[in-house]
């Protein structure tokens, strides 16, 4: 069976076989016989045993590794140094290539070593017919780690590809982070799940490319703690999201789409849409400030994610509005907070009063805006006495056009 359209199969020498044929009725067997790749020239080591039929041409084997071979050459680089590379365990085979064929009965592991069993596929059926142009994978059960999915659906071959047909990857993962860190991914969750049906993952289209719709839960999310991703699909680098958390102690959703085709990945747009949200819980002021934030909406336009980026150079990316009935920050309470981040309403939502402003202030905010810096208002009402207002904004340098004698 071809692998790879790039390598050889795995090729295996029988060190002597026993076994018989009878021509009256066009079948033979093989008794167990140990197998070497390559005759020994790779690691590997296979106890074969196997039935025949000559006419038509049918077999039914039953195969044990009982020395784990080498398979990283069939396997995407990062899988082949994360998951593993040699291949162990058992497996059943049956019937033929055209009207059927079967993997059956299999219990099988890819470590990093050889005595390492990082992943492990077992129960469950591969049916296979029309020489592999149509196959079947029947409730197959997937380990790693403490993970554990369960995958259903099809694969075909059409027009020179391996496409996917509607392939359903159930399951819960409360060791997510360990996966990721070991993919050299950020740990972003320490788990996914989804419930009592698991985390769902479902993949058409071609193999190389497909698309990838996926529902589940995070948690453990930094800031956060539980993400719900209501909807995802990702096709082509890009990546739509519709989520919903109430970490905060109210409601937050938000809607993202993403481009991660690059070595940089790219934020299109992200919306978020919070409502009555705790600020005792947001990142960074538990102990700082409390009370309630009855809304906030941010918007990210697009732009690269940079890691060294501070938190002051994300600021012309976003627009905000913010607001808060009261708020405690340290020993001081504030009433009608609002405060507007590069908003098109700024005016109105969060500037209540304007008299203090100088007469280029608001020409200065609108210019920040348009040329890529930023403008932040804000207001409120001091408890104690007193009211507070700002307008801040950051103007970038202009550039003197060059002047021709």
């Amino acid at each position: 069976i071809p692998m790879s359209a790039t390598e050889e199969p795995v090729r295996l020498t029988l060190e002597e076989v026993h076994g018989g044929i009878d021509l009256v009725n066009d079948e033979g067997y093989i008794e167990k016989t140990k197998a070497l790749v390559q005759g020994g020239k790779e690691p590997g080591e296979v106890m074969v045993s196997a039935t025949f039929g000559l006419k038509p041409l049918n077999a039914t084997a039953d195969i044990d590794i009982t020395n784990p071979i080498d398979v990283g050459r069939f396997l995407p680089p990062k899988v082949a140094t994360s998951a593993g590379r040699f291949l162990s365990g058992k497996l059943s085979v049956g019937g033929d290539v055209y009207d059927g064929f079967e993997l059956k009965d299999f219990d099988l592991a890819l470590g990093r070593t050889p005595k390492e069993r990082a992943i492990r596929i077992f129960d469950g059926r591969v049916f296979a017919k029309d020489e592999f142009d149509h196959i079947e994978l029947q409730k197959l059960h997937f380990e790693a780690g403490r993970s554990h999915a369960v995958i259903d659906g099809a694969i075909d071959y059409v027009k020179d590809e391996f496409v996917y047909k509607n392939l359903a990857i159930e399951g819960d993962y409360p060791d997510l982070s360990v996966w990721l860190q070991r993919f050299g991914l950020p740990p972003i969750a320490l788990s996914m799940g989804g419930g009592p049906g698991g985390g769902q993952i479902i993949l058409n289209g071609p193999i190389t490319n497909p698309t990838i719709n996926a529902k589940a839960t995070l948690a453990g999310v930094p800031c956060l703690d539980k993400v719900r991703i209501d909807d995802s699909t990702f096709h082509d680098g890009i990546l739509d999201a519709r989520f919903s958390s109430s970490g905060l102690g109210g409601s937050l959703r938000g809607t993202a789409r993403l481009d991660v085709s690059g070595p940089v990945p790219v934020i299109l747009k992200l919306s978020l849409d919070g409502q009555n949200l705790e600020a005792s819980r947001l990142c960074g002021l538990a102990g700082l400030a409390k009370g309630t934030i009855e809304s906030a909406q941010i918007e990210i336009g697009r732009t690269p994610i940079v890691k060294s980026r501070t938190a002051l150079e994300w600021i012309p990316f976003v627009k905000a509005h913010i607001s808060a009935p009261k708020l405690t920050v340290g020993k001081e309470t504030y009433s009608n907070l609002a405060v507007c981040v590069n908003h098109a309403g700024d005016d109105k939502l969060c500037r209540p009063w304007a008299g203090r402003l100088d007469y280029d202030d608001l020409a200065d905010c609108e210019d920040a805006k348009k040329r890529g810096g930023f403008c932040i208002v804000a207001a409120a009402t001091r408890d104690a006495g007193g009211k507070l207002a700002a307008t801040i904004a950051d103007v970038p340098r202009q550039t003197a056009a060059p002047h021709s004698f």
